[in-house]
């Protein structure tokens, strides 16, 4: 288990940056049991963050293979918010490894929630079959995701509902429209029976006292500078920017406007 303490010589009160690794999650385990909901909501309860959450399903059963995913990739059948995919495959340099496995990634490295699959299986050097399907959600997704683990009780199909809303795969038909077909029965029977978890943070309506500070921080610089050049017409022509102005309002500013009435 790995802890980082992080503070600055000027500031004694920015708190403390804890990294647990996999091996460290179930040294953890070992000791405090499968508490992670209790863990999670205490960190909430204090004001603490998630930066970087993994979660994982694994499928010993076989319900697909990663060379069957690679294939979906490469002929675009998939539905998906991930705009971005790609397919590796790692060799130990030592004769003896050979194969270490096919890994498919979804997501780009900017992205705040990414999924990988790949063979366990080779990875660890074992013999039977092992899948593994992970989550990797970071900052706002990753907090959103603790909230999210602290409500369920059953991880496996939480990660398996953010599954069904950020990654499908799909089978061709005739229809031009993919997101009219169908998703394939494997998929479908691998995720089961769960709705879908959308990972998002609802955005704060700004109010017109935010909107006025803006105005004054970043517009009254650059109104000075065209008094200054325009002289007697500079007022004209403000009056002139609160008309067009006006002609261009959204349901989104007459909210702010009636939010202060």
């Amino acid at each position: 288990m790995k802890y980082k303490s992080r503070q600055h010589r000027k500031c004694d009160n920015m708190g403390v940056h804890v990294m647990m690794s996999g091996m460290g999650c179930r040294e953890y385990e070992n000791i405090h049991g499968n508490k992670w909901q209790q863990l999670f909501k205490e960190v909430l309860s204090k004001g603490g963050h998630f930066t970087r959450l993994d979660t994982a399903i694994d499928d010993y059963k076989g319900y697909f293979k990663i060379d069957d995913i690679a294939d979906k990739v490469r002929k675009r059948e998939v539905k998906s918010i991930f705009r971005k995919a790609d397919v590796r495959v790692s060799y130990g340099l030592n004769e003896l490894e050979g194969n270490n496995g096919m890994t498919v990634y979804f997501g780009s490295n900017s992205s705040m929630i990414k999924c990988r699959m790949y063979e366990k299986s080779k990875q660890m050097g074992v013999d039977y079959f092992w899948n593994r399907v992970e989550v990797e959600t970071r900052d706002e997704r990753a907090q959103e995701m603790a909230k999210e683990i602290v409500k369920t009780d059953d991880l496996g199909k939480l990660v398996a509902g953010v599954l069904k809303r950020y990654l499908n795969f799909v089978e061709p038909s005739n229809d031009s429209n993919k997101s009219r077909w169908d998703i394939s029965e494997w998929w479908d029977i691998y995720l089961g029976d769960v709705e879908k978890v959308k990972l998002t943070v609802k955005k704060v309506q700004r109010t017109l006292t935010q909107v006025t500070a803006w105005v004054e921080r970043q517009v009254s610089p650059s109104l000075a500078l065209m008094k200054a050049k325009m002289g007697k017409h500079f007022f004209s022509y403000v009056q002139y920017l609160v008309y067009s102005g006006k002609e261009r309002w959204t349901p989104k500013h007459l909210a702010l406007l009636n939010a202060t009435s």
